[in-house]
């Protein structure tokens, strides 16, 4: 267990974040490049040739800057379920032939899933609802749509994607399962690299403050090296 995913440290975030002093902590500390340290660390990873899947590519932003880092021999599976920010998707990176865009989700189970779209801007938001119970939309939210969800190893191993070296997962706290379904591709001679956003507050939300610590012991025990490269972003490796 990591100091991250302690669960003293886990309770004092959340406090913080109902106080509302989260923030200022980060800025106190020298915490101003949220996601830019996770951009540097995760991206030195890529090689030239690489297959990365990038799982929760929203509108692109990601998929555009790994698409020039695997170069022409490489390729980018872009994941993203939202039928508000697909579109979008394929408008920012459909001139790039190294692209290949999935409208899906990424799970541990198949078949349908429910999911809240986000309400702001850029729908970064949006989120698959892992409870069955009837879920209303919030005000963060937009409305709720079903989605298609596949396992990630069912993916790769019905053809449908090319196994990837390198993975990026984005998806709003259902990080814990989107790895469950990528677990037969946790071995040596798969998955290289995963670069995983850790949605502390969704999880505390949702009753779930073990998952941090969940996520970090089934990297472990597959033979990743795991860091937290800032607040919420593991970068896992294992040796070449």
């Amino acid at each position: 267990m990591s100091l991250r995913s302690n669960p003293i440290v886990i309770r004092l975030r959340s406090i913080g974040r109902t106080l509302g002093i989260n923030p200022l902590i980060a800025r106190v500390i020298g915490d101003k490049t949220y996601e830019a340290r996770f951009d540097e660390a995760f991206l030195a990873e890529i090689r030239d040739g690489d297959c990365v899947w990038d799982v929760g590519a929203n509108r692109g932003i990601y998929t555009e800057s790994i698409a020039g880092r695997v170069g022409t021999s490489g390729k980018v599976v872009a994941f993203e379920p939202s039928p508000a920010n697909f579109p979008a998707l394929k408008a920012r990176c459909g001139a790039r032939g190294n692209v290949q865009f999935m409208q899906m989700a990424l799970g541990n189970s198949e078949g349908v899933a429910r999911m809240a779209l986000g309400a702001d801007d850029l729908g970064a938001t949006s989120r698959i609802m892992t409870s069955e119970a009837p879920a209303a939309a919030s005000g963060s939210d937009a409305g709720l749509v079903e989605v298609p969800i596949r396992a990630g190893a069912s993916v790769a191993t019905s053809g449908q994607a090319p196994s990837p070296q390198v993975v990026k997962i984005d998806v709003e706290g259902h990080e814990l399962n989107c790895l469950l379904g990528l677990e037969p591709l946790l071995r040596p001679d798969g998955i290289r690299v995963l670069g995983i956003e850790v949605h502390f507050g969704l999880l505390s939300a949702r009753g779930e403050p073990d998952t941090p610590r969940r996520i970090e012991s089934i990297l472990s025990k597959a033979g990743y090296t795991v860091r937290w490269v800032d607040a919420s972003h593991i970068v896992a490796t294992r040796a070449a």
